[in-house]
């Protein structure tokens, strides 16, 4: 069930999985996609969010619309009402106008990456947007309809604030219509052999690298290892691993140091 398209960098990511809590999270991201609900994506750093959420936007019917993206930790908090919801101001020039990502996103997707990171009244304030479909840019007089569909992904990797009792989450809950998990690679290792092939087929695609293949050798130093960063710290390896092979079979010994079996502290066994 490959539900990414394939020009879409990180598409391997998203191939048939063994794992039955990826394969769930693939059959809801396929049955979701053509719907407007509402969607969180939960999931450590590196697992693949913001990949799963452009999935969703482009096999959707609002693939032709905008995909606006808004990293919400990036954002200082003073300036967060005029990012999200817009604003109007008047001066001597007449009155200026300026929407909100909600806005911009007007026939497309909306997608909140990190949303643990906003205060709660923020969250709250999204939360009622997305219940009234309705939009109050600062200081305006009047609400105005939105046409968006919201998509956020929460780091399960940001301590207190993961737990299901957290007021934060509660929040979460009442804005989303459907909620994906995506488990660690730790957890789906029968993936990786798949996944290295995914990430060499994507590399000879975007810059012609010859490389042949991984070592079954090679291949077990990856299973064995915890991959504290998941899906994006294996491509980041096997992406120096082709470099350092120049074209040829990869084997152990071009793998980054920390792969090391007899070295690394972090492997365990299968």
């Amino acid at each position: 069930m490959n539900i990414m398209p394939k020009r879409l960098p990180g598409a391997f990511a998203f191939e048939t999985s063994s794992n039955p809590a990826m394969r769930k999270a693939l059959l809801t991201m396929k049955q979701i996609a053509q719907t407007d609900l509402s969607v969180l994506i939960t999931g450590e750093a590196g697992t693949g969010k913001e990949w799963a959420a452009y999935a969703i936007h482009t096999l959707g019917p609002r693939s032709q619309g905008p995909f606006v993206q808004l990293e919400c930790a990036a954002i200082a908090e003073e300036n967060l009402d005029r990012d999200l919801f817009g604003f109007e101001s008047i001066n001597w020039n007449g009155v200026t106008i300026k929407g909100g990502a909600f806005e911009e996103a007007a026939g497309g997707s909306l997608l909140l990456k990190g949303i643990e990171s906003l205060p709660q009244a923020h969250l709250l304030k999204i939360s009622r947007v997305m219940e009234f479909r309705l939009v109050r840019r600062i200081s305006g007089d009047g609400d105005i309809p939105i046409d968006a569909r919201a998509i956020a992904t929460f780091n399960t990797s940001s301590g207190g604030a993961s737990q299901e009792s957290s007021p934060v989450r509660g929040i979460l809950d009442r804005i989303s219509s459907v909620q994906i998990e995506l488990p660690p690679l730790r957890h789906r290792r029968e993936d990786i052999p798949m996944l290295i092939d995914g990430v060499l087929e994507e590399l000879r695609d975007r810059t012609g690298t010859p490389v042949k293949g991984v070592s079954g050798e090679a291949v077990g130093y990856c299973e064995s290892y915890t991959w504290p960063g998941n899906v994006r710290h294996l491509k980041n390896a096997i992406e120096y691993a082709c470099i350092m092979s120049g074209g040829g079979i990869i084997t152990p010994g071009h793998l980054p140091a920390y792969l090391n079996r007899r070295s690394d502290d972090q492997t365990v066994s299968n």
